[in-house]
């Protein structure tokens, strides 16, 4: 999963989950996904990441719920993943982050703003919601732009639910998902005083290391799309330090933002090295060929020549800032 609300890439071949991120409570028996792929519409149930929790207590930290829920305790939707949403019988509902759970209490990472009256139990809903996805159904080809939506009920409490609503996305199904391999031990490293700035409700730098992953998967996106080739054909982990500097400067921006501004600088000039010499797989079979080896640039100014139905590597039709 990534910082987007549902998973965008699919590896072809492969049976994994596909993941889906509830905008507000939303009724967890109802939530279906259509994939319009061009062997035919594939239609599949989501579930809950776990069941729906019963919330008898709120301790007066207002952070320590006591549930009711399943045998042994849920393991994985807490923490980063810990969207979920405290709907009480007084109170409305409310969007929180559960930071600990255990098999009896849900610990919130920050305090409710308020307290709540819970004379009757509350009910905790997780966001996340998956469906296995196998060859037979989704990803028995690579397939890009598949147009995907997911139909669900909104819940704004016990007596006001059942109100229907639909998100579309595009998916895609490829050979080998963009990704450029780092991890938040490598952004420690590369700057350990930031390893002391982690907030409160979060454990790590996963989510900043996940969001301008997404950036930098647009940029390449925007400076491949003139070889009518895509971010997922290249050997994202040439990236690696390009994308460790950008996180540092996304953490620094409401620090220093002198620094925040260096460590820009450094992440450009090491995503424009990075893009010399990088691997395009173009005919995506995994190997690398005769001309697969290219220098990625942006240069200024249009250049063209004879469009043909196989994209020439050595032509480039320039941009200007392009990406961001």
């Amino acid at each position: 999963m990534n910082t987007s609300n549902y998973t965008r890439k699919l590896r072809q071949g492969e049976s994994t989950v596909w993941w889906w991120r509830a905008p507000i409570a939303v009724d967890t028996t109802t939530a279906t996904a259509n994939f319009r792929l061009t062997a035919g519409t594939q239609t599949l149930v989501l579930a809950p990441v776990t069941a729906d929790l019963t919330v008898s207590v709120i301790a007066p930290d207002r952070r320590t719920l006591t549930i009711t829920g399943p045998a042994a305790a849920p393991s994985g939707p807490q923490g980063i993943r810990g969207e979920a949403y405290l709907e009480t019988p007084g109170d409305g509902d409310f969007s929180v982050q559960v930071a600990q759970l255990t098999a009896t209490t849900a610990v919130l990472a920050e305090p409710l703003p308020h307290d709540i009256d819970l004379a009757t139990n509350g009910t905790l809903r997780f966001a996340w919601l998956g469906a296995a996805v196998t060859v037979g159904d989704v990803t028995a080809a690579i397939e890009r732009n598949v147009p995907t939506h997911v139909t669900y009920q909104f819940r704004f409490g016990a007596d006001l639910w059942g109100i229907p609503s639909q998100d579309e996305m595009l998916v895609h199904v490829v050979r080998q998902p963009f990704r450029t391999g780092v991890a938040h031990a490598d952004v420690a490293a590369l700057m350990p005083s930031v390893g002391a700035r982690i907030a409160q409700r979060a454990q790590d730098y996963r989510p900043q290391i996940e969001w301008v992953g997404d950036l930098i998967e647009q940029r390449v996106h925007a400076d491949l799309s003139a070889r009518g080739a895509f971010e997922d054909d290249i050997d994202g982990s040439r990236l690696r330090g390009a994308h460790a500097a950008w996180v540092i400067s996304c953490i620094l921006e409401d620090i220093d933002t002198d620094l925040a501004d260096r460590w820009m600088a450094r992440f450009e000039k090491a995503y424009a090295a990075a893009m010399t010499g990088i691997w395009l797989d173009l005919d995506h079979d995994g190997a690398v060929d005769d001309g697969e080896i290219l220098d990625i640039g942006n240069p200024l100014g249009d250049a063209g020549g004879t469009f043909t139905a196989t994209p020439d590597p050595n032509r480039i039709i320039g941009r200007v800032n392009v990406g961001h």
